[in-house]
C-alpha cells in the first residue's frame, strides 16, 4: 500500500519488520500533534516507533533498524521515555560499533520489542538486555551501550570528579560562520592588499593539530553587525565584488526562484558576516580550540587574535592542565565511548557530551608539574614529552593498572 504511513489506518498486525525514513521533520509539526515521542526537531524515524506500537497486536513483535542517535540525542528523550513506559524493549545493537555496513555513511541500531509477556517488569524504569549480555538502564535520560568494564569506569569516575560543564566559568562556542567564504576568506597577498584591522588569521578544523596550530595561511574578514563600511574603505571595496552573492534571502521570498543567489535569510546586511561573532571567536586572548569531528585527540592552544571558523569549538580557557587532559589517552577512549561516531572511526565531540567529560581535580603539586610539562611541549614536538604528559594525567584520574589497559 502506498500512503502516509503516521497518517493512514493500517489496521493491526502481529509483526512490524522495518527500516524507517531517516529525513528530518519540522515541517510537520502539526501533523504530529498527539504523538507522544513528538519533539519537533526529531529525525521522522522517531515515529515509527511509537505507529509499531499503535498498530501491533497485543502479543506483537516489531523490529526496526535505523540511526543509532535517538539513544543518546536530546530529540530522543521523549522516545526514550516512551519506551521506557511501555517497557518494550528487549535488546538493542548498535551496528555502529561492529565491522557491517562499512560503506555506507550511517550508524544505524537493531532495536526489537518482545511480546508481552516476556516484557521488562519493574514500572517505568527497566533494565533490558542487548546484544552479549551488555546491560542498558532505561528511562529518558541517554542509553549508552557499554560492556560492564567501561562502564564501571565511567561510573566511578563520573562518581569521583565533577564534569567539564562543571569547572568552565563559561560557555564554549563554535568558531565563525560567513555565509560565503568565497568573499570573506582571502589569502595572505588580498590581506597585505586590504591592509585594515578586521582582517584576521583564520583557522580551519582541518589546519588543526594536537598542542598547537600551524601558522595560518588565510585570513578572514571579521566583518561583524554594526560595522560602518565607511570606516574601512578598502574591505568594503572587497567584498563590493561578490554582492550578490552576499545579500541575504527575504525572509517572505516568494520569487518562485529554486535558489536564491545570496545568503540564507537572517537580520543582518549584505556586507556583514552571516552570523554575528561571538566574544570567543573575536577574543584577542589566547584559548583552547578542538575540532568538530576527531578521529583522535586534537586540542590546541591558539594565540590571541586568531579566528576560528564553524568546523572549531571554542573553549573559554587558556588552562594548560585542560589542554593536557583534552590530549590524553583517557580523553581518546572517553570520546569513543560517549561521543557520537562519525566516518571511519571519528567522533563528534558535541557541546552536551564534551560537558559531561569527567574532568580530574589535580592537586598543586600536580597541576604544577603537568603545566611545566605542556609548557615544554608547547615550545617542542617530543614524543618523550606526550608519553610524560599523558601518564600524569592518569595518575591525577586514579586509574589503576587494570582500568588503564581498557584505553589501550
Amino acid at each position: 500500500v502506498v500512503a502516509d504511513a503516521l497518517t493512514h489506518d493500517w489496521g493491526q498486525f502481529d509483526i512490524v519488520v522495518g527500516n524507517p525514513p531517516y529525513v528530518r521533520q519540522e515541517q510537520l509539526e502539526a501533523k504530529l500533534a498527539g504523538w507522544q515521542t513528538a519533539t519537533g526537531v526529531a529525525d521522522l524515524y522517531v515515529y515509527f516507533f511509537e505507529l509499531a506500537h499503535r498498530i501491533l497486536r497485543p502479543g506483537g513483535r516489531y523490529c526496526v533498524i535505523t540511526p543509532n542517535k535517538w539513544l543518546t540525542v536530546e530529540y530522543g528523550r521523549a522516545l526514550r521515555g516512551f519506551l521506557s513506559q511501555q517497557r518494550s524493549v528487549e535488546g538493542v545493537v548498535d551496528v555502529a560499533r561492529l565491522p557491517v555496513f562499512a560503506d555506507a555513511d550511517a550508524f544505524p541500531c537493531i532495536t526489537w520489542l518482545p511480546p508481552s509477556g516476556h516484557r521488562a517488569k519493574g514500572g517505568d524504569v527497566a533494565t533490558a538486555l542487548a546484544a552479549g549480555g551488555v546491560e542498558i538502564t532505561l528511562g529518558g535520560d541517554p542509553w549508552n551501550i557499554d560492556d560492564p568494564a567501561a562502564r564501571a569506569l565511567i561510573e566511578r569516575l563520573e562518581a569521583r570528579w565533577p564534569t567539564l560543564g562543571d569547572v568552565l566559568s563559561g560557555k564554549p562556542a563554535r568558531g565563525v560562520v560567513t555565509g560565503c567564504n568565497r568573499a570573506f576568506v582571502v589569502d595572505a597577498a588580498i590581506r597585505a592588499r586590504l591592509d585594515d584591522a578586521l582582517v584576521r588569521p583564520f583557522l580551519k578544523g582541518r589546519d588543526m593539530r594536537r598542542w598547537t596550530c600551524a601558522e595560518p595561511t588565510r585570513f578572514v574578514l571579521l566583518v561583524d553587525r554594526g560595522t560602518d563600511l565607511d570606516q574601512h574603505v578598502s574591505v568594503g571595496a572587497h567584498l563590493a565584488q561578490f554582492r550578490d552573492e552576499l545579500e541575504p534571502e527575504p525572509v517572505d521570498h516568494r520569487r518562485g526562484l529554486t535558489r536564491w543567489p545570496g545568503r540564507k535569510p537572517g537580520n543582518y546586511r549584505w556586507w556583514e558576516l552571516q552570523d554575528p561573532v561571538g566574544t570567543l571567536a573575536a577574543s584577542d586572548q589566547p584559548r583552547l580550540v578542538y575540532q568538530d569531528i576527531q578521529t583522535g585527540p586534537a586540542c590546541a592552544l591558539i594565540p590571541g587574535g586568531v579566528v576560528p571558523d564553524t568546523t572549531v569549538w571554542i573553549l573559554p580557557s587558556s588552562d594548560r592542565y585542560l589542554l593536557a587532559v583534552l590530549n590524553s589517552s583517557f580523553y581518546a577512549w572517553y570520546a569513543q565511548q560517549r561521543f557520537p561516531p562519525a566516518l571511519n572511526g571519528s567522533v563528534r565531540p558535541k557541546l552536551a557530551y564534551m560537558r559531561q567529560l569527567p574532568l580530574a581535580t589535580p592537586s598543586p603539586a600536580a597541576r604544577a608539574a603537568i603545566e611545566r610539562l605542556v609548557e615544554d611541549r608547547l615550545s617542542r614536538d617530543e614524543p618523550e614529552l606526550d608519553r610524560a604528559i599523558d601518564l600524569a594525567v592518569l595518575d591525577v584520574y586514579e586509574l589503576t593498572a587494570g582500568e588503564r589497559t581498557l584505553l589501550r
